[in-house]
């Protein structure tokens, strides 16, 4: 993922996955993840650093903050 510079949007609903991207947060321009539907729990640090990310959705995951609007 860290070569998809100009990557804004992710839909990896229901995929089955088990863990986010250690590379995720090299996406800069990225504005909404959503990553609901999957088994993950954790949200990798990297994503911290996304400026422009405005919403996150990891509903039906395990996660303790399921959907942030930033």
């Amino acid at each position: 993922m860290s070569v998809w510079t100009e990557l804004r949007r992710v839909n990896a609903r229901s995929n089955k996955m088990i863990a986010m991207p250690a590379t995720m947060g090299a996406c800069t321009k990225l504005q909404s993840l959503n990553f609901a539907n999957n088994s993950m729990a954790d949200i990798v640090e990297s994503i911290m650093g996304l400026s422009l990310l405005e919403e996150l959705d990891m509903t039906n995951n395990g996660a303790s903050s399921p959907r942030l609007k930033l």
